[in-house]
């Protein structure tokens, strides 16, 4: 299949030159949602993302916060705005870089003085949205170091001064918590959201499948949420073509081509696989989709849901 034009919604820009990043540096641990991330502590800036996206017409792409230390939170949001504004002038006799581009910040929803952090971030133009990792498992290997905040008043709380600021909001959660998430965010159906890297399913857990299922039908029936076809080693660390699209077709087959976007995850994703081997991946799943819906998974669906400035 030809490779399609590109926008990708959810890319990591590290800079270890200007940030901190907790997650990347030692002490190194195996006992993380990620595994051991060594392989990738080191800078990916853009040269390294269009270096793994060789032969790819990259469009545009939404950088998605890094996980970097919490007192630079903001500094992330305007280093990575000053270089994508770099990315997208146009240079002596070439054109941009990069045609359109976001940024996702990270916003604890549950943080007293949330609407002052927001207003921030908003002074970035390229601001688009917020994540706030809220993964909660009860087996330490799984768990995010915080215990499961969106049953918290403050959290719930948060989510309505996010979508009051019109911003977007990446949900990053495991299928156990999805069942009691969707009539929270059926309150905000004039919010943007996306569930981000395929509902990161626990399928090696008992009843993991069943789970995912009921939790990505119970979000799919919230017409505001869309879903990033991402983060496959979260599936299976050691993936294989095999195990990623039955996963992919049943996400399309529940929310529709016209709330789904491919989304590369990287540099997080090469933890688990070269970026060919999910490169090919995705494409090889596009095959079966007409011209119109591999421009809406490979692009339009993320121009839009971002409002990118772009015609895609």
């Amino acid at each position: 299949m030809e490779r399609p034009g590109f926008i990708d919604p959810h890319v990591h820009l590290i800079d270890f030159e200007q940030m901190h990043y907790p997650w990347l540096s030692p002490p190194y641990s195996a006992e993380a949602p990620t595994g051991e991330t060594r392989a990738i502590a080191r800078s990916y800036g853009l040269g390294s993302y269009l270096a793994d996206l060789e032969g790819w017409n990259v469009r545009g792409l939404v950088h998605v916060d890094s996980g970097v230390h919490p007192d630079e939170i903001l500094r992330e949001v305007h280093h990575v705005q000053s270089v994508l504004d770099a990315a997208m002038e146009p240079r002596e006799g070439k054109p941009p870089i990069l045609g359109a581009a976001g940024i996702v910040a990270c916003a604890r929803l549950d943080t007293p003085d949330l609407g002052h952090i927001l207003a921030a971030h908003k002074v970035a133009p390229l601001l688009r949205g917020v994540r706030h990792i809220v993964n909660a498992h009860p087996e330490r290997k799984l768990a995010y170091p915080e215990p499961d905040r969106t049953r918290d008043a403050a959290w719930q709380d948060g989510l309505a001064i996010v979508a009051r600021h019109g911003l977007t909001f990446d949900l990053q959660c495991y299928p156990e918590q999805m069942m009691t998430l969707a009539p929270l965010l059926r309150r905000h159906e004039t919010m943007p959201v996306v569930i981000d890297h395929l509902g990161m399913p626990l399928f090696h857990l008992s009843g993991g499948r069943e789970a995912w299922q009921r939790g990505m039908r119970a979000l799919a029936a919230c017409p505001n949420i869309h879903v990033k076809l991402s983060g496959f080693g979260f599936v299976r660390p050691d993936w294989r073509d095999q195990d990623i699209a039955p996963v992919l077709r049943e996400v399309v087959d529940v929310f529709g081509v016209e709330r789904c976007m491919i989304a590369s995850d990287f540099p997080t994703d090469l933890l688990f696989a070269p970026a060919r081997q999910t490169l090919d991946t995705v494409l090889h799943f596009a095959e079966a989709f007409n011209q119109t819906e591999k421009r809406a998974l490979f692009g339009a669906v993320a121009a839009r849901f971002y409002r990118l400035d772009t015609a895609f």
